[in-house]
């Protein structure tokens, strides 16, 4: 399984780039300021 880092994924191009690969089946390590589990899905094992 392929893993991608993204930063600044609290909105905008990082969300939305974030939210591709996550409907790809990727492994996605998202970044942002402040954490909100609004925006994407907390990880299992995290």
């Amino acid at each position: 399984m392929n893993t991608v880092l993204i930063t600044g994924t609290a909105s905008g191009y990082g969300r939305e780039t974030a939210r591709h690969f996550l409907a790809q089946g990727w492994n996605v390590i998202a970044t942002m300021r402040t954490p909100r589990p609004d925006v994407l899905p907390e990880s299992d094992w995290a």
